[in-house]
């Protein structure tokens, strides 16, 4: 089966059908993570990629009537650029890059002195361990010659530049760069980045993944916040943030963003979660799907407030050639690092809602058919998903009864065409039932937990 999609793939691409050709190679992959059972493999990262392949495939073969193929979903073998003249950008942060498709590296994020965030990278084909090496590899842009260690703490004068649709830094021949003095997350340009409510940031967030995602300005997804530590859970540490002056502090959930073993990320949140009430400056990536977490990106230790009234907090003492910030898929924190840490964290479980996620049968289904196919659905399930929808038609939502019973009878058929009692093309169906519940999951999710988050 991989073999037959690995043809397909280089069938797409030989075509220039960038998008499906990508998509495939990130199912390729997850399919493999799961099979040799590594620890990084994520089955909500796997049903989304099998999504945009399917959904990607069905929109280039569903053109009729004379209606184009719009060119989001035929993808692009290489980004455009437009002129962008002179501009003075400041590093904020480096992020790991480990992509399901085979590639890896680094992206560092600058801010330039209008509050636009852009970005460089350095992610090719390779193996994880490549991000690592990636942040410490030289990088030329123009005249300057810096790891990306070091961009992510300075910044740069550009001339000539060149910006894509999606914030990336040209490195053509006629840019000119000097690398500057060092950034700091208090000066003007990036301390008004943590003074944006949450709220407002959120609600970018959501503006901006509404789009494709070449039209996304870089940095969209990231919010800004001060918080306090409380403790450690499962996935990473749980801050203590304020949404905006004058309002009640709200729990966050702050995870790692990747488990691979290559990577910091996970013993830099158990050193961060063993010393509750420390004060950070912290940057993350909002996931609306998940009210009230972040994928923990970089965090700095945050000014001292003069009027509080604790004698003796933790805090963070970094080197200072880390430039106030640590890079926390890279820079590995010790314990020597924070002052006033604990031995042990104290363990810490955020009170969800109690409510009943009405989507979790629909969900579960859509899981299940990722993970063992047409066979996750026998005649004895089909009955099961009959009881489910109609308690989804009670929860007045008949479009997800509707889907949940479609896939039941799609898995019937399907199961009928194998014994030979169909005709051949019926087993396209299950797959077209999938994609519409996938979907549909998907948007719906988002709806529900958009104005939960805060």
């Amino acid at each position: 089966m991989q073999a037959e999609l690995l043809r397909a793939i280089h069938e797409c691409r030989t075509r220039g059908l960038h998008r499906a050709a990508a998509a495939g190679l990130r199912v390729i992959r997850g399919v493999r993570e799961l099979r040799e059972e590594k620890p990084e493999f994520a089955l909500e990262e796997l049903s989304m990629d099998l999504l945009v392949c399917l959904e990607t495939s069905w929109r280039l073969t569903d053109v009729g009537a004379g209606r184009p193929v719009e060119d989001w979903w035929i993808g692009a073998a290489r980004r455009s650029y437009r002129d962008a003249a002179g501009m003075q950008a400041l590093g904020i942060f480096s992020e790991p890059v480990i992509a399901r498709s085979g590639y890896a590296g680094v992206v560092t994020y600058l801010c330039d002195r209008k509050g636009s965030i852009v970005t460089v990278g350095d992610v090719i084909p390779g193996e994880p361990a490549r991000a690592a090496a990636a942040y410490d590899a030289s990088l030329r842009i123009g005249e300057a010659t810096l790891s990306h260690r070091a961009l992510s703490r300075r910044g740069l004068y550009l001339q000539n530049a060149t910006l894509s649709p999606d914030g990336r830094l040209g490195s053509g021949a006629d840019v000119r760069a000097v690398a500057r003095g060092a950034s700091s997350w208090g000066d003007e340009e990036l301390k008004t980045l943590w003074g944006t409510p949450l709220a407002d940031q959120i609600g970018r967030a959501r503006e901006t993944l509404a789009l494709p995602v070449t039209e996304r300005p870089a940095g969209a997804d990231l919010v800004f916040v001060r918080g306090c530590v409380v403790g450690l859970t499962s996935e990473g540490i749980v801050l203590s943030v304020q949404p905006a002056e004058g309002s009640a502090p709200i729990a966050l959930s702050a995870r790692a963003p990747s488990d691979h073993e290559v990577l910091s990320y996970r013993g830099n949140l158990r050193q961060l979660g063993r010393a509750p009430g420390l004060e950070l400056l912290a940057i993350g990536r909002v996931r609306l799907s998940r009210p009230r977490t972040i994928d923990l990106l970089a965090v700095g230790p945050a000014p001292v407030r003069l009027d509080d009234p604790k004698a003796e907090v933790p805090s963070l003492r970094i080197p200072s050639e880390w430039g106030g910030r640590v890079n926390l898929g890279f820079d590995a924190l010790q314990g020597a690092h924070i002052s006033g840490g604990r031995r042990e964290g104290p363990e810490v479980e955020l009170q969800g809602s109690t409510a009943p996620d009405p989507l979790a049968p629909l969900r579960r289904r859509i899981h299940r058919l990722v993970l063992g196919g047409r066979l996750t659905i026998p005649p004895s399930a089909v009955r099961t998903m009959s009881t489910e929808a109609d308690a989804l038609d009670e929860a007045m939502m008949t479009n997800a009864a509707a889907l949940i019973r479609d896939l039941g009878d799609a898995a019937s058929s399907a199961e009928r065409t194998i014994r030979g009692t169909r005709s051949a093309g019926e087993p396209e169906r299950l797959s077209l039932s999938w994609l519409g519940a996938a979907v549909y999951e998907q948007a719906a999710t988002l709806a529900l937990h958009a104005e939960s988050w805060l």
